[in-house]
């Protein structure tokens, strides 16, 4: 545990392990501080339409500070008490009727609308839905993306996957 200089850098560590580190330009890391990034990395098909809500597993990590993120369920656990930046997205295709995409984030204690479109029906076969917010988190709690569609006549739509490109993707970091 402390803290060391080496040049003009700065580490904070605790059991050995850095916690903070100030280069010598003034750049700051904190490398234990909770993060994910994940996407969706194949199309799901006919999960929404009808105004049914679809929890999204992004299932691929570009990376998960701390492990805090489950690709098999899509769910992030907060590890510790604090304010979380978070952001999702979706493509929503294969729309033939339907008036809305929305795209929420659900948390152990509240459902939040990140985005939408809306529109006439039809007025476009593809859809697209992003945002982002600040949630106050307790240890422990979860949160995780989920889109809902609707106009359509049954559970059609298609949530857009894709290995090389980020269409629908979830990240979350403590902020403080």
């Amino acid at each position: 545990s402390g803290a060391s200089a080496s040049g003009e850098s700065v580490n904070l560590a605790t059991s050995n392990t850095t916690g903070l580190l100030i280069s010598a330009a003034g750049e700051i890391t904190q490398p234990l501080q909770p993060s994910f990034q994940a996407f969706l990395s194949s199309t799901q098909l006919n999960k929404t339409g009808t105004g049914t809500f679809y929890a999204i597993i992004s299932d691929t990590e570009i990376y998960d500070q701390g492990g805090d993120y489950n690709n098999l369920t899509g769910v992030f656990t907060a590890p510790v008490a604090g304010r979380y930046y978070s952001q999702g997205a979706v493509q929503v295709t294969g729309r033939t009727i339907g008036t809305a995409v929305e795209l929420f984030q659900q948390t152990s204690n509240r459902l939040i609308q990140l985005g939408g479109q809306h529109g006439g029906a039809a007025a476009s076969t593809d859809s697209y839905a992003n945002g982002s917010t600040v949630t106050d988190m307790d240890a422990g709690d979860t949160a995780y993306i989920q889109v809902r569609s609707y106009g359509e006549a049954a559970d059609t739509d298609d949530i857009t996957g894709d290995a090389n490109v980020l269409y629908t993707h979830f990240s979350m970091s403590l902020i403080n």
